[in-house]
């Protein structure tokens, strides 16, 4: 009951106490708002009384000119706006008719809502507001915010929340009169545990051991668990994650604390068949090797496991197995294979899983390369002169000629009028398949439109680095790092701003060449965007099942 009364008195505090200092809206008299040197009055006016005002702007939305006196206005040479139906009312209406400036285009408001009525927030993270207006072409279209208490949340002049202390307050976000509430309650900061390897492959009978990492540090006891522990069973032993592979099968290895306040992290285990394993000493090592060209120098003296043995999987033992061994242990997998790139499943409906770092990134938090999009490696300029589908010259009249040899749907855009229709990457053009190999591509716009619409986003930092997190549906979080974007020869934006490609080009023949779409945000703002394909900017790729 006494936390029923404390959000009951909240929430009338957010509806009925004046906004904080700075907000925008400022009420002067009966359905009369400022705002710096605007005047506000809205539709159910009927006089100004005694109010006394020389604004330099005024939106009035009555269709019936208010009353008003010959003081009222200390002056006449505001810009006036009223409904295009009463031009003449106000044309006509004694002390109106001293405006020389007369508009009839004011829309009055009728409504402000906002993205997200309730949040919750951890001390120190940001939450993002956005607030719409209708009907659509209502004049004025911005809002103002406020909260209730500043020493809970603050809140800017985007609306984006930060939190400052354990507590509740309501966020205001208003148009004139019209106004939306956001309820926050912000929550001690939680434990946010990461591993050195987000994924791993273990032969059986072998251990593998994860460093677990918590910000902020804390003496909490952690725990840890298998989902399947007849495929991979873990324990603690002195702070160190130990994971004993059992037998062939997939299982996922959750590192919580025991209090449960705190985000966990998991690292997905798959324990293989020991190829390799020559000798069946439970190790694939030079011994091997050694015990290999022993047997197919003396086949009849040396005892091999032939299965293991077979490393190429070509159905026999021969020297191509020597070669295929020694090239796994200096590679760390077999040929055919793909390079292991750590990845997450974020409980998308579509099942789409996504790399946990970026392409040419050492870690979650490293920028990576940067590409031009269609191309495949990073340069040290970035510029429709550099660009790889980009051609440029003067004709044998002197004529100068210019377009895209590749990825156009306009013949305008294309050199000498070329068209291929293509709106979708070719694999070699596309540098998460290039740079990871065939079990990987960069997203598609339907994909980037998935992650925006089923994830929340929070902009954070994170070891250091600006960005934002993604939490999918089922609690599994990725990080996308405030990498910025390269123009020329600069870096601008990191640590501010992401912009990360799809490999889809638009249809839409907007600006001076064809766009194309990418995850873009930053501080206040996150979704889909275009960028120019020239520019260079990161690659998050997704993995094809």
């Amino acid at each position: 009951m006494r936390k029923l009364l404390q959000s009951l008195l909240l929430l009338l505090a957010a509806l009925m106490v004046p906004a904080a200092a700075g907000a925008a809206y400022v009420q002067v008299a009966e359905g009369v708002y400022r705002d710096g040197s605007t005047l506000f009055i809205t539709s159910g006016v009927t006089s100004l009384g005694m109010l006394q005002v020389n604004p330099s702007v005024i939106y009035c939305y009555a269709t019936v000119p208010p009353a008003c006196v010959s003081n009222t206005f200390t002056g006449y040479g505001a810009t006036l706006h009223v409904p295009t139906s009463s031009m003449v009312s106000y044309f006509t209406a004694q002390y109106w008719y001293n405006f020389t400036n007369v508009v009839g285009d004011a829309v009055e408001p009728q409504a402000v809502t906002i993205n997200s009525t309730e949040a919750v927030i951890e001390i120190g993270q940001q939450y993002s507001l956005s607030a719409s207006i209708t009907p659509g072409d209502a004049m004025p279209h911005t809002v103002s915010w406020s909260t209730t208490d500043a020493t809970v949340a603050t809140v800017s002049a985007s609306g984006l929340v930060t939190a400052i202390a354990p507590g509740e307050c309501y966020i205001r976000t208003t148009c004139i009169d019209k106004q939306a509430i956001c309820h926050v309650t912000v929550t001690p900061e939680l434990i946010t545990i990461t591993l050195d390897k987000h994924e791993a492959r273990l032969l059986p009978n072998h251990m593998l051991t994860l460093t677990a990492t918590c910000s902020p540090a804390t003496s909490a006891d952690l725990v840890v668990t298998s989902s399947d522990n007849e495929v991979a069973m873990p324990r603690i032993v002195n702070g160190k994650i130990q994971v004993l592979g059992l037998a062939e099968g997939g299982a996922t290895i959750t590192v919580s604390t025991a209090d449960g306040l705190c985000h966990s992290a998991q690292c997905q285990v798959t324990v293989y068949t020991a190829v390799g394993d020559v000798n069946c000493d439970g190790y694939v090592n030079i011994t091997d090797v050694t015990s290999l060209i022993d047997f197919l120098l003396s086949p009849s003296t040396t005892q091999v496991n032939v299965t293991n043995a077979d490393t190429d999987k070509s159905g026999g033992v021969n020297i191509a197995d020597v070669t295929a061994l020694i090239d796994y242990l200096l590679q760390g997998y077999w040929p055919g294979e793909e390079p292991w790139n750590d990845w997450v499943d974020l409980g998308l409906p579509s099942g789409t899983i996504w790399a946990t770092c970026n392409v040419g990134a050492s870690s979650p938090e490293d920028y990576g390369d940067y590409f031009a999009w269609g191309e495949t490696a990073p340069k040290d300029y970035y510029a429709p002169s550099t660009y790889k589908w980009w051609q440029e010259y003067n004709d044998a009249n002197g004529y100068y000629t210019s377009g895209y040899t590749k990825y156009c749907t306009h013949s305008s855009y294309g050199l000498n009028g070329f068209v291929d229709n293509k709106i979708e990457l070719d694999p070699e053009d596309d540098a998460a398949y290039v740079n990871w190999g065939t079990s990987w591509r960069m997203p598609s716009l339907k994909q980037i439109q998935e992650l925006c619409d089923n994830c929340s986003w929070q902009c954070i930092q994170r070891n250091g680095v600006y960005g934002q997190l993604l939490t999918g549906p089922n609690g599994n979080t990725m990080f996308l790092p405030a990498a910025g974007g390269r123009w020329g020869s600069s870096l601008d934006g990191a640590g501010s701003n992401g912009s990360y490609w799809s490999r889809t080009l638009s249809d839409d023949p907007s600006g001076p060449e064809q766009l194309v779409f990418d995850i873009a945000f930053d501080a206040g703002y996150w979704g889909n965007d275009f960028f120019t394909r020239e520019d260079g900017h990161t690659v998050r790729a997704v993995r094809v099942p």
